[in-house]
């Protein structure tokens, strides 16, 4: 196959800082702006109502575009089927060769880099060409059937190996079986070795800066500040490979809001990921309740050179980082004041979860009388739970490893995603069905998690924080939906999303986007949906 494809991705409704400026300073004789170049509009920004449509569109920027392109070439070859029949059964076999190319060229709007923006950021280009050749075998071994001990046995095998043009070679594997002693009970378990190579924008992501503070009015944040005592934190030598001079350590104090450049890109030297899983669970349809099926499975999930953003300055000061990686990635000017920090894309530590997931469904038919006319009708309810045993998460295999599960936002989550690890999670669907007529209710529970601030405050010896938002409470949605088919090709679903229009947890500083986690919690509130679909 041979595919190419580009898009454009349109960014709108950003504000012009310079613009903005310009028009809040008024004349206060004249009520207008002091400085009328280029149509200026006098802005209020506060109270409600009190920004002008004239005044957005004068700060308005126009529409930016991000132009992506991307070519991949792929050819393989493959073979399955059943060479041999054993005594249990038929062997099922794949195997195969594949190789495939990608070129991706990436570029944002040039006005994104002017300084200029309040709300997009530009994004540094991406332009390279990746390959990989792949051969795999894999494998369904059946080892006994019908037998006393066994209506089933059998093996699951596989095996892959992958040269990648820049992340070298690979090997990924799975090995697991499933042993069903009777019809009732099913026992099944699988250990896999996965491998996630960099994609294109990790490994050739140009440099770029962007320009902040790191101190803003506790300078103490400032481990090489006197007031965080740097010579009984054991932090001497860190500071000064930054280049602090080693006469100013125990004088120096930082200055708040000193301007920082953070560099951040790709890096064409990253180690693929590899990931380690274990799985064992069961399924239970004990026979004296026959519309029940129960399922259990334990999974332990572990990743190593995890690939990512990093935070140098947490790996450096991290007290386990007695080699001081990554302090020569902080620099300080004459004045002590941190000037550069790089960041660039890198393998970080290990990230594993451990946790049960449990499933319970009923299914059962209902008497006449609550179905539809000559119609029959039945009513199913699936229980989903999934609780966290584990969720462990380090910066780098220099730094300590910390627990996030329970626990929201910095240092669990480096990017200030709001990543939200609840220990437990429940989803529910209730359904009936007749005829031509669906019905379902779900119910999903989030529960509730704290404020993961004290762990890095701890880690670097700082005061515990006063936290805006300690924790977060229990979340609940209800959806309900109903589809009717009025004909063999005609039908309509309508329902509503979030009937309770609750609103999601807000999470303060602990957070960059949006103030909450949006890829767990609805941001909409209650939503409604209608879809007619014609089948001929």
């Amino acid at each position: 196959t041979y595919t190419t494809a580009s898009s454009t991705e349109y960014l709108r409704n950003d504000a012009s800082a310079s613009r903005l400026r310009q028009a809040l300073l008024v004349d206060p004789v004249t009520n207008e702006c002091s400085d009328p170049t280029g149509g200026c509009v006098p802005l209020n920004l506060f109270g409600e109502g009190n920004l002008s449509a004239e005044g957005t569109a004068f700060i308005r920027f126009a529409d930016f575009a991000n132009v992506t392109e991307r070519t991949q070439k792929l050819a393989s070859v493959f073979v399955r089927g059943s060479p041999l029949d054993t005594w249990a059964g038929s062997l099922d076999v794949a195997v195969g060769v594949g190789w495939r190319s990608d070129d991706t060229y990436y570029k944002a709007d040039d006005a994104l880099f002017s300084g200029d923006t309040l709300g997009w950021d530009g994004s540094s280009p991406v332009e390279g060409t990746d390959e990989v050749f792949e051969a795999y075998a894999e494998a369904i071994v059946p080892l006994a059937s019908d037998q006393a001990w066994a209506d089933y046995l059998g093996l699951e095998v596989g095996a892959r190996y992958s040269e990648h043009k820049h992340a070298g070679g690979v090997w990924t594997y799975k090995a697991g079986g499933e042993w069903q002693p009777f019809d009732s009970f099913q026992f099944r378990a699988m250990h896999q070795r996965s491998v996630r190579a960099p994609n294109s924008g990790e490994l050739f992501e140009e440099q770029r800066t962007d320009s902040w503070w790191f101190v803003q009015n506790d300078t103490s944040h400032d481990l090489c500040s006197a007031s965080a005592d740097p010579v009984g934190n054991g932090n001497v030598e860190k500071c000064v490979i930054q280049g602090l001079p080693q006469d100013q350590i125990g004088t120096f104090e930082a200055s708040p809001f000193y301007p920082v450049d953070w560099i951040f890109g790709g890096n064409p030297e990253l180690e693929p990921e590899v990931g380690r899983t274990w799985t064992v669970g069961a399924v239970i349809s004990p026979e004296m309740l026959s519309n029940w099926t129960f399922t259990i499975d334990y999974f332990d999930l572990e990743v190593t050179d995890t690939i990512g953003g990093i935070n140098a300055y947490g790996i450096c000061f991290d007290p386990i980082n007695t080699a001081h990686l990554f302090c020569e990635n902080i620099a300080r000017d004459a004045s002590g004041n941190m000037t550069r920090i790089t960041e660039l894309t890198s393998n970080r530590g290990v990230l594993e979860t451990a946790g049960i997931d449990t499933q319970i469904q009923y299914v059962a038919d209902l008497p006449d009388f609550l179905a539809l006319r000559n119609h029959s009708a039945n009513v199913g309810a699936n229980i989903y739970w999934t609780h966290m045993i584990k969720n462990e998460v380090q910066e780098n295999p220099a730094t300590q490893i910390i627990d996030c599960a329970g626990y929201f936002g910095w240092p669990c989550d480096n990017d200030a995603r709001a990543s939200v690890f609840s220990r437990n999670r429940v989803t529910s669907n209730l359904h009936y069905a007749s005829g031509p007529l669906e019905l379902h209710l779900i119910w999903r529970w989030i529960e509730g998690t704290d404020n993961a601030a004290p762990f890095g405050a701890e880690i670097f010896g700082w005061p515990d924080p006063n936290l805006a938002i300690p924790s977060i409470g229990d979340e609940h949605y209800l959806d309900l939906g109903l589809a009717y088919e009025f004909s063999d090709g005609f039908a309509a679903r309508v329902g509503v999303n979030n009937l309770m229009d609750n609103d999601p947890p807000m999470m303060a500083d602990a957070v960059w986007d949006n103030n909450t986690d949006t890829g767990l919690y609805d941001v909409f509130g209650r939503s409604y949906y209608l879809t007619l679909s014609a089948h001929f």
